[in-house]
């Protein structure tokens, strides 16, 4: 009997919802607001990095000086 009573529980949520999907706003998705954000971030942030990196300046005040340091710790005395 008490099988029967899940079973019509069961059956009564599955036809208030039948896609499954639980409906409490906790699992909602966040809204268009997330999604511009994090398409902005996802296009912006290369591009940020190579201005910044991909510079020639800045290449050879902080690549070269280091890696001139490197090949002379690497050449044996």
């Amino acid at each position: 009997m008490v099988d029967d009573v899940k079973g019509d529980l069961k059956l009564e949520a599955m036809e208030e919802n039948p896609c499954h999907v639980p409906t409490c706003s906790a699992t909602a998705m966040a809204g268009p607001n997330l999604e511009v954000f994090k398409f902005g971030l996802y296009v912006f942030f290369p591009v940020l990095m190579l201005l910044k990196y991909g510079d020639s300046e800045w290449y050879q005040k902080n690549v070269i000086p280091v890696s001139a340091l490197v090949v002379l710790q690497q050449i044996p005395a």
